[in-house]
């Protein structure tokens, strides 16, 4: 009988610490390396002695000691970049109450908010992403504390979970780096804002992709887009609003380096475009808006003055307002070439025949 049957080589009863720390390096869910740590007492181990764990920092701001927690995982992190995600979270039964949480939680631990604010400050050269899902007068509390720099930072979200109306003006005092322009990380920074309306000093000039669902407030949404001339995708979803008046803007933004704009449910799209210069849009897309012939002829005069850029364009159904369902009459007596378009969607919005007919598409390769 051959030896190498008679001896099979034995198997490693456990994997190499290098290989574990690899592991953890490869993963980006701090759930998941969790569950790691529940194969065996040397995964767990190891895991613990990592800095990758410690760096993924969840805190629930209604749990007891989130300050100490904190500070506990900051130690254990080294000088890894960071991923803080902070929420505060509630029973199903106390949303009609959660208006009312907010407030009481900064009464009953204002000490450890601030304190919490402290320790964000301490380390805001190693945000990597940073998210805020918890009550408005908490976030009102630790932007102000921590205003300054944050050179790392390629991911923030901040929501409040109380619901306000979403037209509160949120200042957000972040500073960019100090040449902005040459700073490495300034090509790829996200911003994504629901229930709030930003208000972004120079720090905007370091986002590119900017997310805002809140109320329809021309105004502020003019003065957001114009402190934030980097961007190049925006997803603009509106909450109704009795109020679209455009106060206080005089003049006009060119967005340059802007290549996607996605807007919905939006009202009155033509008091935003008035105010716009998109040379460099390649994609658009409209959701929900209302379909009037004011809409129309703003879309028409987007499409003329990205003729030379634009790709692709999608509109699906109409908003809940429009003029009526009789097609409104042509808006040009010529049809509008756009030759770099490839991409083409219509779905559920008759309205849009009119302004569809007047717009020749000589190299469309997809269309639904």
């Amino acid at each position: 009988m051959d030896d190498d049957t008679a001896h099979p080589p034995a198997r490693p009863r456990e994997l190499p610490r290098d290989v574990i720390h690899n592991i953890y390096y490869q993963c980006d869910d701090s759930n998941a390396l969790i569950r790691f740590s529940h194969v065996c007492q040397l995964w767990r181990q190891t895991m613990h002695g990592s800095t990758v764990f410690w760096a993924k920092i969840d805190l629930d701001l209604l749990k007891r000691s989130f300050d100490s927690k904190l500070a506990y995982w900051l130690e254990r992190a080294g000088a890894r970049l960071l991923t803080i995600h902070m929420e505060s979270s509630w029973e199903p039964d106390e949303f009609g109450f959660v208006d009312l949480l907010g407030s009481q939680l900064v009464q009953e631990d204002f000490e450890s908010i601030v304190r919490l604010g402290l320790l964000l400050r301490s380390c805001m050269e190693r945000w990597e992403s940073l998210t805020m899902l918890t009550y408005l007068p908490v976030i009102n509390i630790l932007l102000p504390i921590c205003a300054g720099h944050a050179p790392a930072l390629k991911f923030l979200t901040i929501q409040p979970v109380d619901h306000p109306s979403g037209t509160e003006r949120l200042l957000v005092p972040f500073l960019p780096p100090v040449n902005v322009h040459r700073h490495p990380g300034y090509s790829s920074l996200s911003v994504s804002l629901r229930y709030c309306s930003p208000q972004f000093t120079t720090f905007g000039l370091c986002i590119t992709n900017l997310s805002l669902h809140c109320k329809e407030d021309v105004s502020n949404m003019l003065h957001t887009l114009q402190s934030c001339s980097n961007l190049i995708t925006c997803d603009l979803d509106m909450l109704e609003s009795d109020d679209t008046r455009v106060r206080l803007f005089n003049g006009f933004i060119t967005m340059s380096q802007l290549a996607t704009l996605s807007i919905s449910r939006m009202r009155h799209i033509e008091r935003l475009f008035d105010f716009l210069r998109l040379p460099s849009l390649q994609s658009i897309i409209f959701r929900q808006i209302d379909w009037t012939t004011a809409a129309m002829s703003a879309i028409w005069n987007v499409f003329q003055s990205s003729q030379k850029s634009l790709s692709s364009v999608v509109i699906t159904k109409r908003g809940n307002r429009h003029a009526d369902d009789v097609a409104p009459a042509p808006l040009h007596a010529e049809p509008l070439a756009l030759p770099l378009v490839t991409h083409f969607e219509v779905g559920g919005n008759t309205l849009a025949h009119p302004l569809l007919e007047y717009v020749a598409l000589p190299n469309l390769t997809l269309t639904t």
